[in-house]
């Protein structure tokens, strides 16, 4: 057999795919953008189109002042502001999908040969089905990050679904208001209370209620006048219309009934039964968020398009051939007349020198040998001319002489150079073992090749990454059990602003989901970092591989330490910016006048700072008692290091948890709880062997929990 190397210039994407398997076409272009050859387009459910976030319908249902006159459950209470956030969703989902699939186009895939085909088409759709997976989770996430934060940092709706606002008189010229929160009680029995929980909900209904201080307030002789398949009411109206289903705007008859009870002549259309979705009627529109509220993704890729933008300019291949009977005769009668030219010389020189020995008596070979060197030297010329007389003679044997001389002095310094230079021999091992490159790396260093049989590979090929987070994420303190525990506190008792048996329960929900969202966040890009690309046309040394992969790891912990950040610290910003109310920890109100009832809001103080000015007033958490003589509260335990003040948020994160990693400490408070366990309190203690008392909350969170 003999190898033959074929080169095409210029190659036609036809030409190309004729080529056998193991054709290099090395692209012009090694990078190239997605946008040269995909084509991404949405299309979003129906209700993004439909009249229920249309402008018109959201005023429609607006009741404006009146909204706190109607049953705090009446669908008139939060109705406008629900729709309002369904309308935000589509606007924000339409906005992230649009960004997304921008920064999908900007990447490139690298390309330094022209891929085949179905190793292009399974390698595209690999990534884009893995950038359809990815987009709505981070919208997920960030979403459920602000509703934790909005809960757990105790900030009031205006329309006084999760907290009222109510006066009680002190004495005759003074007056005080209580801040109270809202529980919803489905029909199964359980409670389920704001303060914690903003997922509570119950049916959304129209109730025949409409007068002053009546949001509260509902009888046996209430009428319920229309009960709204599917709605649902809850905390915050943001909370209820992730929790409904759009059942009723399905039906053109529950939405004619349910716009009956506002005052207006206008009309809406329900959606359609009919158009296709991927989503059940009774899909919560939680499900719906939580896919960005993409019902189809439509997706083009063309290799058409990759071809002309590899734009490769030649291909080689190698093919194998059996030598032809022609090639051997025409190799064999060549071979025979170069050997006969050969011979023909060497004869003729033989016979003259033959003919030229004297016949005399016979002589040793020795003296032969003698006789013929000595005559090659006294005759040998290798420059005589017919026409030279003998003086010219002399002088060709002189050159003839030197000549020789130079020629063997100069054989002779190639001999020793050719002894002395290293030569270059290539050595070939297919398909070599992780032992025999390392072998050869250190022998022959850069000097040894070894291409890769692919030069793409995914980092889940060789790489596996395994986080571990602060023992507090997987610690009681973060429980639902240790949740409850703390929260049954509150229950109809007067608390110090202080407490722990206030404030707790809050602060360990805004724990759990600081562990939550990091675990979510993490777990999610290393499925998209082991998804990556690792491109490499030889392989790298085992040095310039580990820093490549290290430097790329960083950059990645990097972008995932940032994604988790960034929402909680604009959050942190925007509340403190625009002085958002909480529950009572950054304000209160003063009332003087029992007749016009004039309201004034004050900021709170702790330790001489002011809630107005900075978000960062905190103090020590403890535990009070109520002194029936004073009416104030006397402190009787103190919480050192964890922190009460302005803001949940910001008090948690200035906190340590040293306290929590005494057990004996931990249930000398269970005596102070207004339901204490006793001998059954079986809460466990952090470990102080796995990691430091006095770090700040705010430390742990600044590097995404992990430890």
């Amino acid at each position: 057999f003999r190898t033959t190397t074929v080169t095409v210039s210029n190659p036609t994407q036809e030409q190309f795919e004729n080529l056998p398997f193991t054709t290099y076409c090395p692209c012009s272009r090694i990078a190239i953008s997605y946008d040269q050859f995909t084509s991404i387009n949405v299309r979003f459910h129906q209700v993004c189109s439909s009249d229920f976030i249309s402008d018109r319908w959201i005023q429609t249902i607006f009741t404006g002042s009146n909204t706190t006159y109607f049953y705090l459950k009446d669908f008139r209470t939060y109705g406008s502001a629900a729709f309002q956030a369904l309308a935000s969703f589509c606007h924000l989902s339409k906005t992230s999908a649009l960004q997304s699939v921008t920064l999908f186009n900007q990447m490139s895939i690298i390309s330094p040969e022209i891929l085949t085909q179905s190793v292009f088409q399974s390698q595209i759709d690999a990534s884009i089905k893995q950038f359809q997976l990815t987009t709505p989770n981070e919208f997920k996430i960030q979403l459920n990050l602000v509703q934790e934060m909005t809960t757990h940092s105790k900030l009031q709706s205006a329309l006084q679904t999760n907290y009222r606002l109510s006066y009680y008189s002190l004495n005759t010229w003074q007056l005080s208001i209580l801040r109270g929160v809202l529980g919803y009680f489905p029909s199964n029995g359980n409670s389920c209370y704001c303060t914690g929980d903003f997922n509570c909900k119950v049916p959304s209904k129209i109730y025949d209620i409409y007068r002053e201080a009546t949001q509260l307030i509902r009888n046996n002789n209430s009428k319920i006048l229309m009960l709204i398949n599917g709605f649902k009411s809850s905390c915050l109206p943001v909370s209820a219309i992730l929790l409904s289903t759009l059942e009723c705007f399905y039906n053109q008859t529950c939405v004619n009934q349910l716009i009956s009870f506002f005052p207006t002549n206008e009309k809406f259309l329900a959606m359609s039964f009919s158009e296709q979705s991927r989503f059940a009627i009774n899909s919560t529109v939680q499900m719906i968020v939580d896919e960005l509220m993409i019902e189809k993704w439509i997706t083009n890729i063309s290799y058409d398009k990759y071809f002309k933008q590899c734009a490769p300019n030649l291909c080689t291949c190698t093919k194998n051939e059996k030598y032809t009977f022609t090639f051997i005769l025409t190799k064999i009668i060549s071979l025979l007349g170069e050997f006969t030219l050969v011979l023909g010389f060497i004869i003729r020189l033989i016979v003259r020198l033959i003919r030229r020995l004297p016949r005399t008596e016979p002589i040793t070979l020795c003296q032969r040998i003698k006789y013929l060197f000595r005559k090659i030297w006294t005759k040998l010329n290798m420059f005589k001319h017919h026409e030279s007389n003998e003086h010219e003679e002399r002088y060709q044997r002189l050159g003839t002489r030197l000549y020789i001389f130079i020629l063997i002095i100069t054989l002779s310094i190639l001999s020793v150079y050719i002894l002395i230079e290293e030569g270059v021999h290539r050595i070939t091992i297919l398909k070599p073992t992780e032992n025999q490159y390392k072998h050869f790396q250190k022998i022959y260093s850069n000097k040894s090749i070894c291409p890769c049989s692919s030069m793409t590979m995914t980092y889940a090929n060789f790489i596996t990454i395994q986080p571990y987070y602060h023992q507090v994420c997987s610690s009681d303190l973060v429980s639902s059990q240790w949740i409850q525990y703390n929260a049954k506190t509150t229950t109809g008792l007067a608390y110090a602003i202080l407490d722990y048996r206030l404030n707790s329960q809050p602060q360990f929900q805004l724990l759990a989901m600081f562990c939550q969202q990091a675990q979510q966040i993490v777990d999610n890009g290393i499925k998209i970092f082991l998804q990556t690309q690792f491109v490499s046309s030889q392989i790298d040394s085992q040095d310039l591989f580990e820093s490549k992969i290290n430097l790329s790891i960083s950059d990645w912990q990097l972008l995932m330490l940032n994604r988790y950040l960034r929402p909680i610290n604009i959050i942190r910003t925007i509340t403190q910016g625009n002085l958002l109310m909480n529950s009572g920890l950054n304000n209160k109100f003063s009332t003087t006048n029992s007749t016009y009832r004039n309201i004034k809001i004050l900021t709170t103080n702790y330790s001489n700072c002011l809630c107005a000015l900075s978000s960062q007033c905190m103090q020590f958490m403890g535990m009070y008692t109520l002194n029936s003589y004073t009416s104030r509260f006397i402190p009787i335990f103190e919480f050192r290091n964890f922190y009460i003040g302005c803001s949940s948020v910001e008090s948690l994160l200035k906190s340590t948890l040293e306290f929590f990693y005494n057990r004996s400490a931990m249930f000398e408070i269970d005596q102070y709880l207004y339901a204490p366990l006793g001998s059954s309190f079986n809460f466990s203690a952090l470990n102080p062997a796995l990691s430091l008392p006095n770090e700040t909350i705010e430390t742990i969170v600044n590097r995404l929990m992990i430890d």
